[in-house]
């Protein structure tokens, strides 16, 4: 639309013209502004929001939210919300908040309230704090009507997210550990949960501890050797398994009750503790203290499934949002759905029987495997796969081995080669490790990562294909660039240059271990370049191999 456009808009409503329907226009114009990734028409949304904000006064905003019309009303709130989401200043964001609060107070229809609070979310509501607290400890307390009842959690829901926002900013509830038997899941794909078993196995003494299941490996831990489990590095993600009573299941019927039942409290009164000095809330482990928790499906691990469990996902979502405010209702409130800022997830996993298995996130779980990286590129491995990929390759990687990853990023593949040789983090370098990369900042970025990781890495900014050096190498390890499917003469132009250049830097009996989803491409190279012969293909999931390549 244009700038007319949005004059006579404001024309009308002045003139008192089908307010509603105008007022739901101007949101629409925003959004369309908002949602051009041009600065331009950013800048366009920008102008209409100061031209709306120095159109309308208090009396205005006033007669839309004294307006007989509940939906005049409504659309008004979201108005100011979107209004408020954007550079507003300080004074007119304080007025308007002034302004919701007071409708807020006064408005009878059950809808409408909780569109007043996400917009006053996006002011300052200290002033509200008190009468806020009242007014969720009433809706909690007072018994509703199912008619009322989605109504009124939706306001509840807005009032705890602007709450339990200050309680964020001053919380003190931190992690503090297992302290009994309990049950996780390390989620990791099936092509190294059999070498995750062999570590943990190690770890416990007792192969009976652990069992590989469909999403990973799942093991029994205990207050003396959790930690030892938690830092090995080949796994994505810790989960609890949340321990039910007795013959209870989790279906679509009974899943608050069975989940509220179960040892879900007693867990995070476990795992969780807050500084006694902090006098605000309840001390965790009276049976008292409450804690901010979402509702999620549980990401597949497997490729294959995830195309129906993203389908349930989105057809299910209004059930999901029922499930948590049934949680919070069963729980006395003691579970507080608060999506945004949360410090538990429960994640629910869809079984063939149509029931569920019920997994438990400590979001307050602070993973240190990784603290060396400090910078990563959107294109960069995640760290670990990078140890996955290490840890597959541990028959083939030598201390004393000089060793290139020629297209190095910002370096994961090498920290985490030195971490399954025992080089990190206490172990001694007994040889150079080189890592090349075109690109400027990934080149600095790795530098900081392996001085943080204590792993001496000579970083050069240059590309492989021209790269000179007064000594060959004894590995190549890399993981090649993802291509578009259209670019196939790129794509043989570069594994190409990739051989041609190895056989030049790759020492006698040196080797080459490149992770691709190109696979006929590197056996043909191979066929072409009599140098090489292929030793071996690892599987790392979603089409992609590991070649291991040795030179003949």
């Amino acid at each position: 639309m244009s700038g007319q456009n949005i004059n006579e808009i404001l024309s009308d409503i002045r003139e008192e013209r089908k307010i509603r329907q105008n007022l739901s226009l101007l949101r629409e114009i925003l959004r369309e502004k908002s949602k051009s990734g041009t600065k331009e028409k950013g800048a366009g949304a920008q102008a209409y929001k100061n031209q709306i904000r120095g159109e309308w006064k208090e009396r205005d905003w006033l007669s839309f939210f004294e307006n007989e019309d509940a939906k005049v009303r409504k659309n008004a709130a979201n108005l100011a919300g979107d209004l408020l989401l954007s550079e507003a200043d300080e004074d007119w964001s304080g007025r308007i908040g002034g302004i919701l609060w007071r409708a807020y107070l006064k408005e009878k229809t059950l809808f409408v309230r909780s569109i007043y609070l996400k917009a006053l979310a996006l002011t300052d509501c200290s002033p509200y704090m008190g009468e806020m607290k009242k007014r969720l400890d009433q809706l909690r307390e007072k018994q509703w009507s199912p008619e009322e009842l989605a109504h009124i959690r939706a306001e509840r829901q807005a009032l705890e997210a602007i709450l339990h926002r200050k309680d964020i900013s001053e919380s003190s509830l931190h992690w503090r550990g297992i302290a009994s038997e309990r049950e996780i899941l390390l989620e990791c794909q099936p092509y190294i949960s059999d070498l995750l078993k062999k570590r943990v196995d190690g770890i416990l003494k007792d192969p009976r501890a652990s069992r590989i299941v469909p999403r990973g490996l799942r093991v029994r831990v205990a207050e003396n050797n959790y930690e030892q489990v938690l830092a090995c590095r080949t796994y994505r993600d810790f989960l609890f398994y949340l321990p039910l009573r007795k013959g209870a299941v989790i279906d679509r019927k009974g899943a608050a009750e069975a989940i509220c039942r179960s040892k879900l409290l007693p867990i995070l009164d476990e795992i969780y503790a807050r500084d006694e000095r902090d006098k605000r809330q309840e001390k965790v482990g009276t049976g008292k203290a409450s804690y901010r928790f979402r509702v999620s499906w549980m990401k597949p691990v497997r490729k294959e499934k995830k195309r129906a469990e993203e389908k349930q996902e989105g057809s299910d979502a209004s059930w999901i949002r029922l499930l948590a405010a049934q949680i919070e209702e069963k729980s006395n409130h003691r579970l507080i759905n608060v999506p945004g800022n949360y410090q538990l997830e429960i994640l629910l996993a869809a079984k063939r029987d149509g029931t569920y298995r019920v997994y438990l996130k400590p979001s307050l779980y602070q993973d240190q495997r990784f603290a060396y990286r400090l910078h990563a590129e959107p294109t960069s491995m995640a760290p670990y796969k990078a140890a996955q990929m290490t840890e597959l390759l541990a028959p083939y990687l030598r201390k004393d081995h000089q060793v290139i990853d020629p297209l190095a990023g910002v370096g994961s593949l090498l920290i985490e080669r030195a971490y399954t040789l025992g080089i990190l983090p206490l172990g001694r370098q007994e040889a150079d490790s080189y890592a090349l990369d075109t690109y400027g900042k990934a080149v600095a970025e790795g530098r900081e990562n392996a001085a943080a990781a204590g792993l001496r890495v000579q970083y050069i900014n240059r590309s492989f294909f021209d790269f000179r050096h007064d000594y060959p190498f004894d590995e190549i390890l890399t993981e090649a660039p993802q291509m578009e499917a259209g670019q196939r003469q790129e794509r043989e132009r570069f594994y190409r240059a990739f051989f041609d250049q190895a056989v030049g830097i790759l020492a006698g009996d040196g080797r080459i271990m490149l992770l691709t989803d190109q696979g006929d491409l590197v056996r043909k190279q191979i066929r072409l370049h009599d140098q090489f012969r292929l030793e071996r293909e690892i599987d790392m999931g979603e089409r992609r191999r590991i070649y291991v390549i040795l030179r003949r």
